[in-house]
């Protein structure tokens, strides 16, 4: 799969061009730290993911071609937050972690947010199943799967 220009990742969270507020039901994946993922299914509006993930939002396309849209804490107020876990590129070198809850979104050139196929919930189900742990040692930053005897309910 050809991946995207990660400059260009992250898009304008104030644009609300690519969010199609139309109030429908959409299905997506809801990441919480220490926790395995979540289908839920919420309205398509600015309030309804603010409950989910909080108020200050950010829209990070992923980095993948299938135009899934991570929802997170906007990175000024995520500092306080939990970590959750690491977007990586397809080397698995880590681009940013995730702090607090965060959702992946369908997308669409045509419709904005929409909901995630059954293809790309179960990949984004397999490639962000397991929760992580983040520590520094020094310099260093490492990062690991959370055993399954400490996943929360």
């Amino acid at each position: 799969m050809a991946t995207k220009n990660y400059d260009s990742i992250f898009l304008n969270s104030h644009r609300r061009a690519d969010l199609n507020e139309s109030g429908e039901t959409i299905t997506v994946l809801l990441f919480n730290p220490g926790m395995y993922p979540q289908k839920v299914q919420l309205e398509c509006t600015i309030e309804a993911m603010q409950q989910l993930v909080v108020e200050h939002l950010e829209f990070t396309a992923h980095p993948f071609d299938d135009y899934a849209v991570i929802v997170s804490l906007d990175l000024e107020h995520s500092e306080d937050c939990e970590p959750n876990r690491a977007l990586r590129c397809p080397d698995g070198a880590i681009i940013l972690v995730f702090n607090g809850s965060f959702m992946i979104v369908g997308g669409s050139k045509e419709e904005g947010l929409c909901s995630l196929t059954a293809k790309q919930i179960r990949r984004y189900e397999m490639e962000y199943h397991q929760p992580e742990v983040f520590s520094v040692f020094g310099d260093y930053g490492v990062v690991i799967p959370l055993p399954d005897d400490l996943i929360r309910t």
